[in-house]
């Protein structure tokens, strides 16, 4: 939104705004020297504009709109001025405001020509009758040469209203929170050059050359160490790029960092392909080692594991970077791809105590075509960062790109929702509950989705247990959905107790599949699951019974599934299958 400065605010920043450039002036004094275009639909609007010399507003001139109707919407009164714009600069349009009666409105854009008209800033201030000084600033992401400021006036909002407006100035400078420091990290300088020259934006960065083995890294320099605190969290944001090449399955493509490293390290041969910091190691953080593909996820010291802490060590590596992993997450959609392509992406930090820190991070290609996110909390290895540091390794990319990245501090960044993507199961073995009397019949060439056992006609119980390779979580407005078919081959159930029990649960981690596509694949452990439990009755046959009576759907609370006995739950309601004593018969069944 827009800010609303009084004139005794901006006169005192003015003299601290030594980097700004003024690129619009305009105080009407010489009649309307800047703002010499615009736009009045005539045949919608009554307006009358002029210059007014009763030096109303700061000069001996403003400019003067005396709107009598103004139309349906607000640009139907406009005025115009070019005003090209630079990436990595900040832009602040401020000018001066008066009407004759309270609540009139200006609409304030910057609006690229073009269909559509993209906006830049697209603001509506309330002016009345005091007059007051307006300012609205933002950061322009790309060169743009044909960008228009642009005031517009229209609207029932201001029929029979007058509006002044002087003193509108437009500057420009250099956004003071982009990372405008970059080199080669001293670990992985050898394989690409960076980059940069001097007319490089400020915020953006690159290293590239040819598809090469081995890690190459690039590093940003804050220019100052900055603190993070209870109440104020340090936040890095803008977009990488990768080139070339998608990453597939590969083992950590990307691996990056935000570290405070001790302050002996300086960057040399700035704005030449050899800038390097440098200073190896010492680096003190969080390290992010997002998984691709259906990959292995990063492992070394202390497990696997996608965020890390850096604590006095090399912030690439997971075996030397004197921490250990903190949270696991695996991307979104369900084994998605690291794609060639722009991505945003985001990092706050923020202190809990003196010796916690809560980290938030996301990384989410441009189409939400992959999502890497998450909030936890972790050692406290720094209270200070001074880097932000990227490598990549393993894939043929031709070269790694950042954009507009900036450093600040406030709130901890939000999260955005993870996409979602149906799939089929495809993890499958033995449940480890029941897996001594049918082997799995699944090898290489079963369709996903498909699994079976079988074997001969054996009592006890046979388990089959589908992995679905992440948690999914429920809401109040998403369920989780499980379809498809089962099928019995050789007999049908008659009025058997219970032929089938089946259950949807959630298994604590500790369980892994064990010989995937072997006849002895399993999963490693047994119990601890928590869900609903299913036992359909068959022909006439008695109703599952057990802990707390009968029933067909059943609690399971850190139990056995498959179990009415020792589910750890209680049945929950008792439905009767339909048509009235129906048996369950061989065939496939929805």
């Amino acid at each position: 939104m827009f800010k609303k400065l009084i004139i005794l605010f901006i006169l005192i920043l003015s003299s601290n705004l030594l980097a700004q450039t003024i690129v619009l002036s305009d105080e009407f004094d010489n009649g309307d020297s800047k703002w010499n275009t615009g736009w009045i639909d005539a045949s919608t609007t009554s307006v009358t504009v002029s210059i007014d010399n009763t030096g109303k507003l700061s000069g001996a001139n403003s400019y003067k709109i005396a709107v009598t109707n103004g139309g349906v919407e607000m640009w139907r009164v406009q005025r115009v001025s070019a005003l090209p714009l630079k990436a990595g600069h900040q832009y602040t349009i401020s000018f001066m405001a008066v009407a004759d009666k309270d609540n009139a409105g200006i609409n304030v854009l910057f609006e690229i020509a073009g269909d559509p008209y993209t906006k830049r800033i697209d603001d509506t201030v309330t002016v009345n009758t005091t007059p007051q000084t307006y300012s609205i600033t933002m950061t322009a992401t790309e060169n743009v040469s044909d960008n228009f400021a642009k005031l517009m006036f229209g609207s029932a909002r201001n029929n029979n209203t007058t509006i002044w407006i002087d003193a509108i100035v437009v500057t420009e400078m250099v956004d003071p929170t982009l990372i405008t420091q970059w080199g080669l990290s001293k670990e992985y300088n050898v394989n690409w050059p960076i980059l940069n020259t001097s007319s490089t934006a400020p915020g953006d960065a690159s290293i590239g050359g040819a598809a090469v083995s081995g890690w190459k890294g690039l590093q940003g320099g804050f220019g100052q160490d900055v603190e993070i605190s209870t109440t104020k969290a340090i936040i890095v944001k803008g977009q990488i790029e990768f080139v070339g090449a998608d990453a597939g399955d590969a083992y950590t493509p990307i691996r990056y960092a935000l570290t405070y490293q001790d302050s002996n390290t300086t960057l040399q041969y700035a704005l030449t392909d050899s800038a390097t910091w440098s200073h190896r190691g010492n680096h003190f953080g969080y390290e992010f080692t997002p998984r691709t593909g259906a990959g292995v996820m990063a492992n070394g010291a202390g497990g696997g594991g996608t965020v890390w802490t850096v604590n006095n060590g090399n912030w690439a590596s997971t075996y030397s970077n004197g921490g250990k992993p903190i949270i696991a997450v695996n991307q979104a959609p369900r084994n998605a791809q690291i794609i060639a392509g722009k991505y945003n992406v985001a990092i706050s930090v923020q202190a809990i105590n003196d010796t916690t820190n809560e980290v938030r991070w996301y990384m989410i290609e441009t189409s939400n075509k992959y999502w890497y996110g998450g909030v936890v909390q972790g050692p406290a290895t720094t209270k200070k960062f001074n880097s932000i540091i990227f490598g990549v390794n393993e894939v043929p990319f031709t070269e790694f790109k950042v954009i507009g990245m900036k450093v600040d501090k406030g709130d901890p960044i939000v999260i955005p929702e993870a996409p979602w993507q149906s799939y089929y199961v495809d993890q499958w073995g033995l449940s480890k509950e029941y897996n001594v009397n049918w082997p799995i019949l699944n090898d290489s060439t079963t369709l996903v989705g498909d699994a079976s056992i079988g074997g001969a006609a054996v009592s006890g119980w046979k388990g089959l247990q589908g992995g679905f390779g992440q948690d999914v979580e429920i809401s109040t407005t998403k369920a989780i959905i499980v379809k498809g078919q089962i099928e019995f081959v050789g007999a049908d159930a008659g009025d058997a107790y219970t032929p089938i029990r089946y259950a949807l649960t959630y298994q604590d981690s500790n369980t892994t599949l064990q010989y995937a596509l072997t006849d002895s694949a399993t999963w490693s452990h047994r119990g601890n699951h928590f869900g609903y439990e299913f036992t359909p009755r068959t022909g006439a046959g008695v109703m599952a019974n057990g802990a707390g009576g009968g029933g067909t759907v059943w609690t399971v609370n850190n139990g056995n599934w498959a179990s009415t006995y020792s589910n750890g739950g209680k049945p929950i309601i008792a439905v009767n299958q339909a048509p009235r004593n129906a048996q369950i018969i061989a065939g496939s069944i929805m």
